[in-house]
């Protein structure tokens, strides 16, 4: 429920994620997944990119339009929505209101994060008419992901888990679990995760593995140039 394609932009990251999206299709069916959901940072390029590979490749894998979009305070998770063309950071109750005017719902992502680039929505996601909570977020400690569950129960809000994979072999290593449609199961508060988070020194090597991957990429696009 929470993966970036090639497609995704973030900060000083000019390469954010390595997963290209007939890849990513490939390895989710190798991995016996139902669905995925593509979020890439505030484009919805990455997933209109994996529909036209899933009927190319011929499969049956659900993939759940997203888009993780980037609010003044914080990170949230927009489903359901087939585009997103804002550009400037927009404040947590607006990003919402946007979110729900195009038909998808809204769900905190990694609300408790402690990293210095990834904003969270922290004590705020008890104020916003949010549709759901990522509880489970596999690059998440678990103490961060803790307070995302206690939050869930005390607000009745449908819970996800989101691999928040910029690897491909981070991907399905937590999933969401419903009986039938996945946004009418956040929605109701009818899902429940599986899964558990990577260990801190695994975290560590992903963020090392991002910079190596940036390094080398923008050395093949100069000498390209």
């Amino acid at each position: 429920m929470h993966i970036h394609t090639i497609s995704s932009r973030y900060n000083f990251w000019k390469f954010e994620s390595s997963i290209k999206p007939r890849e990513l299709i490939k390895f989710a069916l190798k991995r016996k997944l139902d669905g995925i959901a593509v979020t890439d940072h505030d484009t919805t390029k990455g997933m209109a990119a994996c529909f036209k590979e899933n009927r190319s490749l011929g499969s049956k894998l659900q993939i759940v339009p997203g888009c993780e979009i980037r609010s003044k305070e914080g990170h949230i998770l927009a489903y359901g929505i087939k585009e997103w063309k804002h550009k400037k950071y927009l404040p947590a109750v607006e990003v919402i209101e946007k979110i729900k005017d195009l038909g998808g719902i809204a769900v905190a992502a990694h609300p408790y994060r402690d990293e210095i680039f990834k904003r969270s929505l922290r004590d705020l996601v008890k104020n916003l008419k949010l549709d759901g909570i990522e509880v489970l977020d596999f690059n998440n400690s678990k103490e961060a992901n803790r307070k995302a569950m206690i939050d869930a129960s005390k607000l009745k809000l449908g819970r996800t888990a989101g691999g928040d994979a910029h690897m491909i072999f981070d991907v399905g290593k937590v999933a969401t679990i419903c009986e039938k449609d996945i946004i009418d199961a956040i929605v109701k508060n009818k899902t429940r995760v599986e899964g558990k988070e990577s260990s801190f020194p695994r975290r560590i090597g992903s963020n090392a593995y991002r910079v190596i991957y940036n390094l080398l990429n923008s050395k093949q696009k100069n000498r390209a140039c």
